[in-house]
């Protein structure tokens, strides 16, 4: 192994050096804009330029507040946490202040452009004209030259296997992505990566793992996600921010604001701002775990809860929106807490702001994350008063913060919010209720997903995350055993607070099981983890030690030790379920980074152009008062055209046509409580077949996701084929202008009337028989 003799140093800029690099990007950038309204080409400088300098102002605000700014790494992390948050607020302001002043569109390019322009140049002054200055970063990458080097070309592998994925449909490249991620992951198990290394191998893994199924597609990736992304389009269209009208989503502007900011004033396509940027943003999570993990626990502990969190299927297959980017603000509210401490005005406006993006991002991870507070807090005065003294940073005034300002916003910005984030408790007890009297649980807890595994390899995955809960519930379990012990002796122990946290956490986990807490467990698994990932690697250690106890009680045997390599086997295994290796190996993989037809929230180009046709083709039309979908129930809709699909891709016109902002009712043909097509409502309305949706039945039933070849020949047959593709049919029922004729992107329109029979599903060219 080659070895870097000299790579800790300092980056010490200096004022004069501040100034340049400053100067210098808003300099590049304005000649970018004119050169660009010229029509000279600039290659993608103001994108780049653009992007850089949006989160400029978050590093000078990190300098000034003086928070993270010991290790390069720790700088990113706050810099990138409080340049969002600013964002959002500067948002926030200019549409309300320059409305007043009558400006139109406040958030064009111009108005924001301006803002930012401004904002840069102020936050740089008082950087300047402090005492301190910009800090000197200390950046420490003493080790293997060649350890590096694999780290550094792991994005590279995995937007070099998603472009082979989507230009031939081989998975080859991603077999090989996947296999180098699990030799990375092997390797930090062993002394060739050094401790010093970690917080960069765990951001490439992070960042990589998620690229490639972001990079599979120009568009977002997931479910919730589609809503939001229609929602900052809407932004980038009107040139405002629409708060109070059309849904809590835009009570929300670090996933919808601020992704339509960095569109406007970048000039980047509205997909590359969530499937790139937003990704390296939560990339820097599973960072932020590490270093809580290794500042309380250790580093070998930070790097493989932080590996975990980074493996989790939510976390590795869709693009972040709301909760997932939450999580990058409650990470850094938590190191801040525990570690940096709240103490003077400086700390306590960098805390107001990360408390600010927070709330902006995710309303259930602001509730839970309080409640958590404000549990832990309560917890370890209870032990300090009632068992022994604790050393502990936690106050009341946070989780009250926090609520207060959670509750103080969101009953500005909407109203249907705050009934939904009231209502929780009492539709948990609810649950609770009828769980105790009639046995039943609502679809989504936690125990409806065991017993769904159909193949060896889906229970496998289940076991791995029920050993995963087991080691988290043994970790929490030690060190609260350990240090109410060292409690009772009045040895006062120190860095309780994760713990004291985890233990409200693992609750509501608990609590998921059976109850929905306004999201499924799943999500809320995923959620919890940003703390509980941790306590994984803290069980397998504990378990450990306890073996270790246990051996040392007999001379005669051998001291007994689990090496880290196994946790990391264990780690490898889950990478290769999420990721669709495994399955792609072994059998027929569901995930689109393996399978070109997949039938996943990963869609394809022809999909949305089909979905676009049903907006610009067919008498579907915008609702004059639009309203989001949490606004939907008790409101009377009349005229609205249904259109029927599967619940998979129900989710992809979420984001091109939801319902309440077009004269539309888009509805599942199938659902877990009705496995089988009502096709008598299947006479008004479009029915949007997706190819990757269709399923051989085989004479057997299958999943209530999927359409069966019998099913989606029933549904066509009788009804007009308005529009096919390779990829997308729609049926109409309905009779009018087009009604009969198939539009095809390759060949034009083609009227099928003529064509003997149902015309073939995905063959294009012109109308032919079914095969």
């Amino acid at each position: 192994m080659g070895a870097i003799h000299r790579r800790r140093f300092r980056v010490s800029v200096g004022n004069v050096g501040l100034g340049t690099t400053v100067l210098g990007l808003l300099a590049v950038f304005w000649v970018s804009v004119w050169l660009g309204s010229l029509g000279v080409p600039t290659f993608g400088v103001r994108i780049l330029v653009g992007g850089v300098l949006l989160f400029v102002p978050g590093a000078l605000l990190a300098s000034l507040l003086d928070v993270g700014t010991d290790t390069g790494g720790r700088f990113a992390l706050y810099s990138s946490g409080l340049g969002l948050a600013l964002l959002a607020t500067l948002t926030l302001l200019a549409n309300a202040g320059l409305g007043v002043l009558g400006v139109e569109n406040p958030l064009s390019f111009w108005p924001l452009a301006v803002l930012l322009t401004a904002t840069t140049l102020a936050l740089f002054a008082l950087t300047t004209v402090t005492d301190g200055g910009f800090p000197d970063v200390k950046v420490d990458l003493v080790g293997s030259a060649p350890v590096l080097l694999l780290l550094f070309v792991l994005p590279t592998l995995s937007a070099l296997g998603a472009a082979i994925m989507r230009s031939t449909g081989s998975n080859v490249g991603m077999y090989l992505f996947v296999v180098v991620v699990a030799a990375v992951v092997l390797l930090s198990a062993t002394r060739v990566v050094r401790p010093n290394h970690y917080p960069v191998l765990v951001f490439f893994v992070a960042f990589s793992a998620l690229l490639q199924v972001n990079l599979l597609t120009n568009h977002v990736v997931g479910n919730d996600i589609q809503s939001l992304y229609f929602s900052a389009g809407r932004i980038v269209e009107m040139g405002e921010w629409p708060i109070g009208r059309g849904g809590s989503a835009y009570a929300l502007p670090v996933v919808t604001a601020v992704p339509g900011m960095v569109t406007i004033v970048t000039g980047m396509e509205l997909w590359t701002t969530f499937t790139v940027v937003y990704v390296l943003l939560f990339s820097l999570v599973p960072v932020g775990i590490f270093y809580l993990g290794r500042r309380v626990f250790g580093a070998r502990v930070g790097l493989f809860g932080a590996l975990f969190f980074a493996f989790y299927h939510i976390s590795l297959t869709y693009t972040p929106g709301k909760q997932l980017l939450a999580e990058l603000f409650v990470v850094l509210l938590l190191g801040l807490y525990l570690f940096e401490g709240v103490h003077d005005s400086r700390r306590k406006a960098a805390a107001l702001l990360l408390v600010l993006g927070l709330i902006f991002s995710h309303y259930a991870t602001t509730l839970f994350f309080g409640l958590a507070l404000l549990a832990a807090t309560f917890g370890l005065r209870a032990v300090g008063r009632f068992v022994g003294p604790v050393d502990h940073r936690l106050s009341f005034v946070y989780p009250v913060v926090l609520l207060g300002t959670a509750t103080a916003w969101y009953g500005v910005a909407s109203q249907t919010l705050v009934d939904t984030l009231v209502g929780i408790p009492t539709s948990a007890f609810d649950q609770v209720v009828t769980l105790l009297n009639e046995g039943t649980i609502s679809g989504g807890a936690g125990v409806t997903y065991i017993g769904q595994q159909t193949t060896p390899l889906e229970d496998l995955n289940l076991y791995i995350y029920v050993l995963m809960t087991v080691l988290i519930a043994f970790g929490i379990a030690w060190r609260t055993f350990v240090d109410a012990v060292r409690a009772r002796r009045g040895e006062e122990p120190a860095r309780t607070e994760l713990t004291a946290l985890a233990v409200p956490l693992f609750g509501f986990l608990s609590l998921s099981y059976v109850v929905i807490l306004n999201l499924y467990a799943d999500r809320v698994y995923q959620m919890v983890l940003t703390v509980l990932a941790l306590f994984a690697a803290v069980g397998y250690r504990s378990f450990d030690d306890a073996l270790g106890r246990v051996s040392g009680r007999f001379p005669t045997s051998r001291s007994f030790r689990l090496p880290w390599s196994l946790f990391a086997i264990v780690l490898v295994v889950l990478l290769a379920l999420n990721s669709g290796l495994a399955f792609a190996a072994l059998a027929e993989s569901e995930s689109a980074t393996f399978n070109a037809d997949a039938h996943d929230s990963v869609f394809s180009a022809g999909e949305r152009a089909a979905a676009d046709w049903l907006l610009d083709s067919t008498d579907i039309r915008p609702s004059s008062t639009p309203v989001g979908e949490d606004q939907l129930e008790g409101r009377d809709f009349p005229n609205r055209i249904p259109v029927f699909t599967d619940r998979t891709s129900y989710q992809l016109l979420r984001s091109i046509l939801p319902t309440g902002y077009y004269n539309v009712e888009t509805v599942a043909l199938k659902t877990d409580y009705q496995p089988t097509i009502d096709y008598e409502q299947l006479d008004e309305g479009y029915v949007f077949v997706r190819k990757n949706a269709i399923r051989d039945a085989n004479g057997r039933a299958v999943a209530p996701e999927y359409l069966s070849r019998r099913e989606a020949n029933a549904i066509a047959e009788p009804r007009n084929v308005v529009y096919s593709s390779g990829d997308v049919r729609i049926v109409a029922a309905r009779y009018g202008p087009g009604a009969n004729q198939t539009r095809d992107p390759a060949t034009s329109v083609v009227d099928c009337r003529a064509a003997e029979g149902p015309p073939t599903l995905w063959r294009t060219g012109a109308c032919s028989r079914e095969d």
